[in-house]
C-alpha cells in the first residue's frame, strides 16, 4: 500500500474507494432528494420528510451514520424508484458516526437506542436505552 502522507490524502483515497464500491453495487443510478429526519426508528431505519412533504416516509439508512431528529439528509431513490429509498448521509455534516468516546459530560444528548459510547470518565463502555445511559449490567450510569 502507498504511504499516505496526510489525513486529507487518506480521506480522498477513502472517498474514491467508497464511490467505486457504491457504483459497482448499482447505487449511483437514480435520483438524489433532500430530506429531514422526522424520527430515528433504529440504527438502520428512519422516517423522513422528503422534499418538504408534510408526510414522513419510513426508509432504510446508513448504519454507520448517527442520524438525529431534524437532521437534513440526502435521500437516494435507488434505480429511480420512488418506493425504494435509502438515506446515506447528513447534508453538510460528518458522514461518519459522531465521537463514540469521551468524558461523561460529553455524552451525546440524543442518541439512537442501543448506541454505544466509551465513557472515559468511567473507563468503560455504556449504552443508551432511549431514556438513560446504562453499563453492561443494565445499571444506570
Amino acid at each position: 500500500m502507498n504511504d499516505i502522507s496526510s489525513s486529507k490524502e487518506f480521506y480522498e483515497v477513502l472517498v474514491k474507494n467508497i464511490h467505486s464500491e457504491v457504483k459497482k453495487m448499482g447505487l449511483l443510478t437514480g435520483n438524489i432528494r433532500y430530506g429531514e429526519v422526522h424520527e430515528v426508528i433504529s440504527a438502520n431505519k428512519l422516517t423522513v420528510f422528503v422534499d418538504g412533504s408534510p408526510i414522513s416516509q419510513e426508509m432504510k439508512c446508513n448504519p454507520d451514520v448517527m442520524f438525529l431528529t431534524g437532521d437534513r439528509v440526502w435521500v437516494h431513490m435507488i434505480n429511480g424508484d420512488s418506493k425504494n429509498k435509502f438515506v446515506f448521509s447528513r447534508i453538510g455534516g460528518n458522514t461518519l458516526r459522531d465521537s463514540k468516546s469521551g468524558a461523561s459530560l460529553n455524552r451525546p444528548s440524543k442518541a439512537p437506542i442501543g448506541y454505544m459510547y466509551f465513557d472515559t470518565t468511567l473507563s468503560k463502555p455504556i449504552w443508551y436505552t432511549g431514556s438513560k445511559w446504562v453499563n453492561s449490567e443494565g445499571t444506570a450510569v
